[in-house]
């Protein structure tokens, strides 16, 4: 089975309108399996006009727990707290969930060891029945919390196994903005990166820092440049980018705001209006992909 991960080094390029897009067009050649790992803001299934269901949780965090039971209010938690998250309300401690980092200090510290560390929920990840024929696989992260590698790398877990299990040709990933952890964790063991950029000073830079990152893995990967009309001078710097990075070009898709419409609608731009010329342009970007993926 062949990985397909896009990317892109900052977001609002366009990327999971793109992603939505091909997976529809790739679905109707080959078994297709799709997974949204940009866990802390997943839009894929918004796009796809798909509800995801919840599978499973991701437990990789920690927080403090008081038993107020035991809780004398003396206030040492409060003063070892490098993170302000211990206050005293009516001579107990309560903690701040989002501001604790479940360092343990506050554990170590309490006489009457009221204070115990446990494991929260990071995030979860579901599965959701595309219209289109095919299985999405989606995560999120729980609001506060910075473990979204760990949510990433359990989306692409499940997505495998679904894939497995469906006898898939292809995972094709949406992969998660800038170039962070979630991103490596996107990346980790792909066949193939996309990445989509845009003709600007920002989406120059962007693009010169994901393939980097893509480049450390030895994945081969393709450009797609998204409303390259907007600035051609600037299209033709972004393909000598990729060019010098070992890339290709593999598409240019035009300005066309009937994208906004379809998103609007929960529709892949292709599935919505097959003959804009946005559509075209991602159509013709499908079979360039069929091809080097044979």
């Amino acid at each position: 089975m062949k990985e397909l991960v896009v990317v892109s080094g900052k977001g609002g390029v366009g990327k999971t309108s793109i992603a939505a897009s091909l997976a529809v067009l790739l679905s109707r050649k080959l078994k297709v399996t799709a997974a949204d790992t940009d866990v802390d803001a997943p839009n894929l299934a918004i796009v796809l006009g798909a509800d995801v269901r919840r599978e499973l949780d991701v437990r990789s965090s920690e927080k403090a727990v008081v038993d107020v039971s035991k809780c004398t209010g003396c206030g040492k938690c409060v003063e070892v707290c490098k993170f302000s998250s211990i206050t005293l309300a009516e001579g107990k401690a309560v903690v701040d969930r989002l501001a604790c980092e479940g360092c343990g200090a506050c554990s170590i510290v309490c006489p009457t060891n009221a204070i115990s560390i446990v494991q929260v929920k990071t995030g979860e990840v579901g599965v959701a029945d595309t219209e289109y024929g095919f299985k999405l696989v989606s995560g999120h992260l729980e609001i506060g919390e910075a473990n979204s590698g760990h949510v990433v790398t359990a989306v692409k877990w499940l997505a495998r196994r679904k894939a497995e299990e469906e006898g898939a040709d292809l995972l094709i990933v949406d992969g998660p903005p800038g170039i962070g952890c979630p991103v490596i964790a996107s990346l980790a063991a792909a066949s193939h990166a996309l990445v989509v950029s845009e003709p600007t000073p920002a989406g120059a830079w962007n693009l010169t820092r994901i393939i980097q990152v893509i480049n450390h893995f030895k994945i081969p990967f393709m450009l797609v440049v998204n409303k390259w009309n907007l600035s051609p001078q600037y299209t033709t710097a972004l393909e000598a980018i990729a060019k010098q990075g070992g890339g290709e070009l593999a598409a240019r898709i035009p300005v066309d705001y009937t994208i906004a419409e379809a998103m609007a609608m929960r529709k892949p731009v292709v599935a919505y209006k097959p003959e804009a010329e946005s559509s075209k342009a991602i159509a013709k970007l499908a079979d360039i992909i069929l091809e080097r993926l044979s």
